[in-house]
């Protein structure tokens, strides 16, 4: 594997993890970012303004690719149940239903 400088990465080409991936990710550097930025404020790297503001769009982030994780996964549990229903219909016989209503029916006259 070739080592490549981390200053040359791209979501276009090197954004391949799952959503999920992404969601974990996201949510690790938001307890990262919680635990540093009171630090990083009183040690005067970085301003309360700028911490809270990035944190806010972080989490926005995290929220947006939670929805979209949860849209998926609906997505994928409606088309299994839709392929469901269409097994059970491809098998319905409505003959062989016909026929056991009848029998049923011509009991009761009996």
């Amino acid at each position: 594997m070739t080592k490549e400088a981390f200053a040359d990465y791209t979501a276009s080409k090197h954004g391949t993890a799952s959503l999920d991936e992404a969601v974990s990710e996201l949510s690790r550097e938001a307890d990262v970012r919680r635990r540093i930025y009171d630090r990083w404020v009183s040690e005067g790297r970085l301003s309360w303004i700028d911490a809270r503001d990035r944190l806010t769009r972080h989490l926005t982030a995290l929220g947006i690719l939670v929805e979209a994780a949860t849209i998926a996964t609906l997505k994928e549990k409606v088309a299994a149940r839709e392929a469901d229903v269409e097994n059970h219909v491809l098998r319905f016989d409505p003959n062989e239903h016909t026929e056991k209503v009848l029998d049923v029916e011509n009991q009761a006259d009996t």
